[in-house]
């Protein structure tokens, strides 16, 4: 029997009401209406941000955050060299290069002492911003890149697209560097099919964002409906959180150890309450990782390939002045599995872990 996950994006009544009420009051049909202000004021709250604009997705969050930042042609951004494509290309799109970092040896995190060893040795170089993902329910090293950043007179743009309610030591992701992003696109945690949001308790940085995006209307509006489905999610962020950890803490006890030719990217810290969109794994080479990634489909497992290195790119495109290993391996041999897998009542944890265990033997 295929394995059957939780339906994502959620079929909740609570959605749906929300949505005909938008219909019925006439506000689907406003440029703006009390959906998008509500959205805004709980978005500040769970990020703890003074300042939240809304957009129309997360890529152009981390686009209008670099032009906001003042990166412009001719400066440099660093990035780690396996992140979301979309931040490598942005970069690129408001005319500046990016400047490639690996990962940690034992997440896909952005090396924040690579970013230290480039601050020391370039003092005066083109560098304007650092880009920092969280990913993969891990927490980047963003407090010590704001250190880093403050120091070089660099902007912060901290990619939080992937885990929104996520706290490190108590503070909420998003409002630790200069400037936050979200994304509400696709099966994210928070989905309205499409959109986005840049958050800044820097008022500087929010004047900027408001002079980009007002012309007077909204140039990258979210639609009213788009909010309403959006904010009945917000009552459950925490509850689905809370059951996305659950499943994490069974794999992490229960399976990983009878997985130990798969290295685990997602581990767990009491330092942060984690949000997990995705969770990965390492496996032995490329050839293992398709020929999981083909089994988890047939078993129904919403299982795939993580993010390639960007270190295939040319020198034109952007300056690699550090070895790139643990992205290249990462993105040679990583393999996800879906939040919505992560979305199951304890009771059948035990099929998930089976299931796991299944791919796990016998493969090349």
């Amino acid at each position: 029997m295929s394995f059957r996950c939780p339906d994502w994006p959620p079929r909740w009544p609570e959605i749906e009401e929300s949505i005909l009420q938008a219909i019925r009051s006439g506000d689907w049909g406003r440029y703006k209406s009390p959906h998008q202000a509500e959205l805004r004021r709980r978005l500040s709250q769970l990020c703890n941000s003074e300042h939240v604009r809304l957009c129309g997705s997360g890529s152009a969050a981390v686009q209008l955050a670099l032009t906001a930042a003042g990166v412009t042609v001719g400066d440099e951004v660093i990035v780690a060299a396996l992140d979301y494509p979309g931040n490598f290309r942005a970069i690129e799109s408001v005319g500046a290069k990016p400047v490639l970092v690996d990962l940690r040896p034992d997440d896909a995190c952005l090396d924040a002492e690579q970013v230290a060893t480039i601050a020391q040795n370039e003092p005066n170089g083109q560098i304007r911003a650092v880009i920092a993902s969280h990913l993969f329910g891990r927490a980047a090293p963003i407090e010590r890149l704001r250190e880093i950043c403050d120091q070089s007179g660099w902007i912060l743009i901290e990619d939080a697209c992937q885990v929104p309610g996520m706290t490190i030591g108590g503070r909420a992701v998003g409002n630790i560097g200069h400037l936050g992003t979200i994304s509400f696109g696709g099966s994210k945690p928070l989905t309205s099919g499409n959109g986005g949001a840049i958050v800044t308790s820097d008022s500087r940085l929010a004047a900027r964002l408001n002079s980009l995006l007002d012309r007077p209307s909204d140039s990258q509006p979210l639609s009213t409906l788009q909010c309403a489905a959006l904010m009945p999610q917000f009552d459950r962020l925490a509850q689905c959180n809370a059951k996305r950890q659950a499943t994490v803490a069974y794999l992490e006890s229960e399976i990983n150890p009878r997985l130990p030719t798969w290295q685990w990217l997602s581990q767990s810290d009491s330092n942060w309450s984690a949000t997990h969109y995705k969770v990965a794994w390492v496996v032995e080479s490329a050839v293992q990782r398709n020929s999981i990634v083909a089994s988890a489909r047939q078993l129904g497992l919403p299982m795939g390939e993580g993010f390639r290195s960007m270190s295939v790119s040319s020198d034109r495109r952007c300056r690699k002045p550090m070895c790139l290993t643990h992205a290249d391996r990462v993105g040679d041999r990583a393999i996800v599995l879906d939040h919505s897998a992560l979305l199951l009542e304890p009771e059948q944890h035990s099929e998930l872990g089976e299931n796991l265990l299944e791919l796990g033997c016998g493969l090349p």
